[in-house]
């Protein structure tokens, strides 16, 4: 019964909108009438009209020779989307969705916003809820598809790994035989796609088997990162004034998107070395004599690997330190890939862990089992407790790295320290 009312309210909401955008649960509704009816107007009667009207405008924009961009991944969609847009934007009227709103409510504005005569449109198609993918591609129709990775995100949701790289898979199979789909072959459930999308592939990576790949990646003395674009027009020497190996292969993936579009390798290198990092990615700071690393805008399981591998290198002869706040909307596998990121720091180095968050006790287990000593690691009880701890702590020399979900808000231990 309830499938059938969620199908009915589909057709005006929005086709395929999860349930979850067209209700509000009953612990976060306002108590004040006003409030709750402003509320399911602006649900119920704005944004539906928004969709609608993107839709059409989106087939306009589309008929008036704009080509439109999808991209999607576990991690690092809002870089990609970045450098892309950054890229391009050297050649084409280029229109980018912003960062940090939900693309249900941000991709309509994107798409109304853009003027007639835009030639690029850039679209984060980030998925949480099942059916998403499947909104979002009645919004509207990428020409070109770009999957940065796949990994366990958002699983309370989503439910499996298989169910992630099926509801991302969409975006390349949705794609015209006359488009672009680009693919991370460095990644084992992207290159899973392989063949799935009747679009012509474009697979990056560090490895040969890549068409355009990344060699000689280096993080300079002022934490930028350099690398070497090797493409089939010719190669050129790339640095990003960004943080981190992981944020090479996203702009690989511009790289492609670049090329694919006929921008010229200069063009993509200066593209590429204009982006801006963004707030709370990555972003290092020097605190009385140590580097300390804020990457607190989110956390998953695979963005905790790629900084923690960015930390090893970075803090080569350095005491490391990893502050994680725990990982949220990981269902039945959170105590799994904590105990996994606990593993993996252990891996690559890193002498101390810090955790907020009961989740974190997992971490900490796992890294103790490594043969850390009880004293390399430290759970706190609150914020204040962490924040108390590390202010102690840190010494000249150390490399910390700071991350966790967006519901942890660890950017404010970064505030307390820098």
């Amino acid at each position: 019964m309830n499938k059938e009312i969620n199908r009915i309210l589909q057709l005006y909401v929005g086709r395929h909108l999860p349930s979850q955008h067209i209700f509000v649960p009953s612990e976060e509704r306002p108590k004040a009438p006003v409030e709750l009816t402003r509320l399911y107007f602006r649900k119920w009667l704005v944004h539906p009209l928004k969709r609608r009207l993107s839709h059409v405008y989106s087939e306009a924009l589309s008929l008036g020779g704009c080509e439109i961009i999808g991209v999607t991944g576990s991690a690092g969609k809002t870089t990609a989307k970045e450098m892309i847009a950054s890229v391009l934007s050297q050649k084409f009227k280029t229109v980018k969705s912003e960062a940090n709103i939900d693309p249900v409510y941000n991709i309509p504005t994107t798409i109304l916003k853009s003027p007639l005569n835009t030639q690029k449109l850039v679209l984060e198609m980030g998925i949480e809820y099942p059916g998403e993918m499947d909104f979002y591609l009645w919004l509207t129709r990428p020409q070109i598809g770009v999957i940065t990775s796949i990994y366990f995100t958002h699983t309370q949701f989503l439910e499996s790994l298989e169910n992630v790289i099926r509801q991302k898979g969409k975006l390349v199979e949705s794609l015209p035989s006359r488009g672009f789909a680009i693919l991370n072959y460095d990644d084992p459930y992207v290159r899973s796609l392989a063949g799935k999308s009747r679009a012509r592939e474009m697979w990056y990576g560090f490895g040969k088997r890549a068409q355009v790949r990344g060699r000689q990646v280096k993080i300079t003395e002022d934490y930028n990162t350099s690398f070497i674009l090797d493409t089939q027009e010719g190669e050129v020497a790339v640095e990003l004034p960004l943080l981190g190996e992981h944020f090479v292969s996203l702009a690989l993936a511009a790289s492609c998107v670049g090329l694919a579009c006929g921008v010229g390798l200069g063009d993509i290198k200066k593209g590429l070395e204009a982006v801006k990092g963004l707030p709370h990615r990555m972003i290092p700071f020097k605190t009385r004599g140590a580097v300390l690393i804020d990457d607190t805008f989110n956390a998953n399981p695979l963005a905790c690997r790629e900084a923690l591998n960015t930390l090893s290198k970075l803090a080569k002869g350095k005491r490391k330190i990893f502050v994680l706040g725990e990982m949220k909307e990981l269902g039945k596998y959170e105590e799994s890939l904590h105990r996994e990121i606990g593993e993996y720091a252990s891996r690559v180095g890193v002498d101390y862990i810090f955790g907020l968050g009961d989740l974190t006790r997992f971490t900490i287990e796992e890294f103790k089992k490594e043969g850390r000593r009880k004293g390399n690691t430290f759970l706190a009880e609150d914020k204040a407790s962490l924040i108390h701890k590390l202010r102690g702590f840190i010494n000249k020399g150390d490399a910390i790295l700071v991350k966790g979900s967006r519901f942890m808000m660890m950017e404010e231990v970064v505030d307390s320290l820098v």
